[in-house]
């Protein structure tokens, strides 16, 4: 487990979700971001693949390299200072 700020209710909560589910680790995250930057670095620790697929005009949070566009078919950074096409990992 990793707790970012840790509290006496976390570990309640943890224990809680482990003896409903059976899974034994969990990973609390304070925003749906951190919780999608953490589920596609398993994804790919999981599968070994370096790609993920987004589907276009939905929101997956405000990690850089999810906020691409694709134009003429080339991955483009959808606003200013965002990083170039090759941060995005994306297909």
């Amino acid at each position: 487990m990793q707790f970012t700020l840790p509290v006496e209710e976390s570990i309640w909560v943890a224990e809680e979700m482990g003896r409903r589910f059976g899974l034994p680790r969990w990973q609390f995250t304070l925003s749906a971001t951190t919780a999608n930057v953490e589920a596609i670095r398993l994804a790919r620790f999981a599968t070994g693949r370096p790609m993920i697929v987004m589907f276009e005009g939905h929101y997956h949070g405000h990690d850089e390299e999810w906020l691409v566009d694709r134009e003429d078919g080339e991955v483009r950074p959808m606003y200013l200072g965002v990083g170039g096409p090759e941060r995005a990992t994306c297909a």
